[in-house]
């Protein structure tokens, strides 16, 4: 017995339609996602670049070159995916182009992720010490990973394979960077609790700015597309670049690689804003600097100050003649 054409005809209308209303959600979702992202990025962008012109530390005009490159190649990301969008929704127009634009909005995200980890590996660098040897393997795998990346991105169709050797690749310098740089944060913060004491009431901001800095959330979201693209690679099937694949889980790398490169904007960023202000957590005394930043900030919340004649203020001379000393 066979179905009447028209009843078959009806449940693959039904079938494109629904599959039409996922690729739809994907969309928004995507759209929604990047554009609060660059949102965030662009305000934190611009209260970099204004406390970079005015601090003006020994080496801004490097920082301020990194950050506005960075920022320009976001923007460039943005505009790219949104451009393909539209392109690729309107249906009189050349599809072709739209994937053009799209693969060129990827590698702008793959450059972005570039500049990030460099910032990152920086932040190592100083964080221990300036010692080469610490960060010469993630500078060997940033560069071999993100040129890699650059070369499979212009492949339309990508095999799972690539797909998760470049998250592997990014994604586990991204967090050997992190957890050396969470380290040697952790414990310059354990040294600075140890030294305080009960003191250490602030102690909790510290050990937040540590966490950003180290860039837990550009990590996080590297760890969901290799998990991704790892359970992809597992089925053997094939990686479709694009938010109307038919897996979810290809149209969740599609987020996750869109919302790549604002996320990077906002943590290096994050990092050069804390490094101009010198409140960045080098070594024992610029955490103690850190700590006591945040002091008076909440001594300018109190209309009353310590008076010169009170234990108080004595102990606060005290730690300052001690922290000289070290």
């Amino acid at each position: 017995m066979t179905l009447p054409e028209s009843t078959t005809q009806t449940s693959m209308d039904q079938i494109s339609l629904s599959d039409l209303s996922v690729d739809i959600i994907a969309l928004k979702t995507s759209t929604v996602v990047q554009f609060l992202l660059y949102g965030i990025y662009t305000v934190l962008f611009g209260i970099c670049t204004h406390v970079l012109l005015n601090k003006k530390t020994k080496h801004y005009r490097y920082h301020f070159s990194a950050i506005t490159f960075l920022f320009l190649l976001t923007s460039a990301n943005v505009a790219l995916s949104t451009a393909s969008d539209m392109l690729f929704w309107c249906y009189s127009c050349s599809k072709h182009r739209a994937r053009i634009l799209m693969i060129a909005g990827y590698e702008c995200a793959i450059l972005s992720s570039a500049i990030a980890d460099g910032i990152l590996l920086w932040r190592c660098y100083v964080v221990w010490g300036k010692r080469w040897k610490i960060v010469a393997l993630p500078f060997v795998v940033l560069l071999g990973g993100h040129v890699f990346g650059l070369t499979i991105v212009y492949d339309y169709l990508i095999a799972p394979l690539k797909s998760t050797l470049l998250a592997i690749f990014i994604g586990v310098n991204s967090l050997l960077l992190t957890m050396l740089l969470a380290f040697r944060i952790f414990k310059i913060s354990r040294e600075v609790t140890k030294y305080l004491g009960p003191k250490a009431r602030s102690m909790y901001s510290l050990v937040l700015a540590a966490m950003m800095e180290c860039g837990l959330l550009y990590t996080l979201l590297l760890t969901i597309y290799f998990s991704l693209a790892a359970s992809l690679m597992q089925q053997g099937g094939t990686l479709f670049v694009g938010l109307n694949a038919a897996d979810p889980r290809a149209k969740g790398i599609t987020i996750c690689v869109r919302a790549l490169a604002p996320v990077a904007g906002i943590n290096s960023t994050f990092i050069v804003v804390r490094v101009a202000l010198g409140i960045s957590l080098n070594d024992f005394e610029s955490a103690m600097s850190s700590m006591r930043a945040r002091t008076a900030i909440d001594q300018l919340d109190h209309p009353m100050f310590p008076d010169s004649n009170s234990s108080e203020y004595r102990d606060s001379l005290r730690a300052d003649v001690d922290l000289r000393s070290i």
